[in-house]
């Protein structure tokens, strides 16, 4: 891929980048599903920089990808307590809480993130999302409605379908790229 490249190439202009480390981990762990590279390339990002929050969310989805609920929220508190004004960082633990089951700290983590940038892209599909894993299409709706992001008609299909309202989510569902990999 062409970040892998670029971190590649970063890499050969200077072998202690730490970001360099963690985003070919990334690469690794996501795109490749490489786990014993990623875990070599996350290491050496944080024993180059202990404290790299980018680094720490990196290392906390390795973590959660091999199942390691505690150690990947760990990381990922860790992350947001370094860089406590990064959309990203409070989105992406957000995520991970949503994922874990967590609603209440999900929902909390995002609207953290949108209290920093209200126009951050995926804040409100994702709590849309969290609305209806509660069964609250309306609300899930309302979120959908002001996601800023590609993700808007995603959101839209699924608040739609949920309301049984087909032909609006058929319609939004048109909308989507054919290719779109990344619906945020």
């Amino acid at each position: 891929s062409a970040v892998a490249a670029a971190a590649r190439k970063a890499l050969q202009l200077d072998p202690q980048s730490a970001l360099a480390h963690a985003i070919l981990g990334l690469v690794y762990a996501t795109g490749e599903y490489n786990w014993p590279a990623a875990q070599a390339e996350l290491r050496q990002a944080l024993a180059l920089n202990t404290r790299d929050p980018v680094a720490l969310y990196h290392v906390s989805w390795l973590a959660f990808n091999l199942g390691q609920h505690e150690e990947t929220l760990r990381q990922q508190n860790l992350s947001v307590s370094i860089d406590p004004l990064s959309p990203d960082a409070l989105q992406n633990g957000a995520i991970i809480q949503y994922l874990i089951g967590n609603l209440d700290a999900a929902e909390h983590g995002l609207r953290a993130s949108m209290q920093i940038s209200p126009t951050f892209a995926g804040n409100h599909l994702y709590l849309g999302q969290v609305f209806l894993q509660r069964r609250d299409a309306r609300g899930a709706l309302s979120e959908m409605l002001a996601e800023p992001g590609g993700g808007r008609d995603f959101g839209l299909a699924l608040a739609y379908h949920a309301l049984g309202r087909k032909a609006e989510s058929d319609a939004a569902l048109a909308r989507l790229p054919r290719t779109s990999g990344n619906l945020s």
